[in-house]
């Protein structure tokens, strides 16, 4: 016997196990402590222009539901009330040659910017801070290579950026988010007289102007 839940949506429990509600939608996330945003299951959805979609916000205290529009797609909130969603070209040729990303907050979008965010790490635990990756080349692929630039929140203004020839590997902020430790794929980083074999290393930076206390 299948077991009682949400074939076309998702179900929302409370901490201790409780099923408190269902929604006919898709893809939540969490605005703050108590609200969310999801699209509806109907919605009709590009991954690969900017536009917005049909789309629900709930109260997780009271179980009240709003019908909105929110931009599409692939959404990753920094828990603050700001979303971040990017979507990629269709195809080879089409007139978008890059992904691009958005950040929603208080019911406006950024104009689009190059890049998408780094997997479901992007965001700084504060919400101030923002991992973008630049793909190498045009029409990438989701999951390309490309290099790291760290943008600040909000306004998107550009904090540090890594070396645009050399990909990034893995990424993350420590919990002050004062600091940024990521991979570098590239063996020649570590090439010395003593060393024979490509090894990969892994790196702490601090993007300018961040303090390396929490505030």
């Amino acid at each position: 016997m299948r077991p009682p839940g949400n074939a076309y949506g998702f179900d929302l429990f409370s901490a201790d196990g409780q099923r408190l509600a269902s929604y006919a939608a898709i893809e939540p996330a969490w605005l703050g402590d108590d609200k969310f945003v999801a699209y509806k299951h109907t919605a009709q959805t590009s991954e690969t222009i900017q536009t917005d979609i049909e789309a629900i916000v709930g109260d997780a205290r009271d179980g009240s539901v709003t019908d909105t529009t929110f931009p599409c797609c692939n959404p990753i909130p920094n828990g603050s009330g700001a979303t971040v969603v990017f979507w990629f070209p269709a195809h080879p040729g089409s007139p978008l040659e890059r992904p691009q990303f958005s950040v929603w907050s208080d019911g406006t979008s950024t104009a689009p910017q190059a890049g998408f965010p780094f997997e479901w790490t992007a965001w700084s635990p504060s919400g101030d801070k923002l991992i973008i990756q630049h793909p190498f080349g045009s029409n990438p692929p989701p999951g390309s290579e490309g290099w790291l630039e760290v943008r600040a929140w909000p306004g998107l203004n550009s904090i540090y950026q890594g070396d645009h020839n050399r990909s990034t590997g893995s990424v993350a902020f420590d919990p002050s988010g004062a600091y940024l430790a990521y991979q570098n794929p590239d063996p020649r980083a570590l090439a010395d007289d003593h060393q024979t074999k490509p090894r990969r290393a892994t790196g702490s930076r601090r993007p300018p102007g961040v303090s390396s206390r929490p505030s």
